[in-house]
């Protein structure tokens, strides 16, 4: 392992260019969207597994199904 006192240090004046932008996916978008314009949180369902995601997602975590169907959650509940 090389010591870092022999090392030479470099630098470069000036920006790197770099730009990065993030996507929630598009399930995240269903939730965000809901969310914004509406107020509304949104979660989809999966059907067989009969488990509901929130926020949104695009495929079940248990049974790799496709979720289409969404559902509006109410605001009163418990958070597990």
């Amino acid at each position: 392992m090389r010591s870092l006192k022999n090392v030479e240090r470099r630098a470069w004046p000036g920006e790197i260019p770099l730009t990065s932008l993030y996507t929630a996916g598009t399930g995240g978008q269903i939730f965000f969207r809901a969310l914004k314009t509406q107020g509304k949180l949104i979660a989809t369902r999966c059907v067989p597994c009969e488990q509901i995601y929130l926020p949104a997602r695009s495929f079940c975590e248990r049974c790799f199904a496709e979720l289409k169907e969404q559902v509006e959650v109410k605001r009163t509940g418990r958070l597990v």
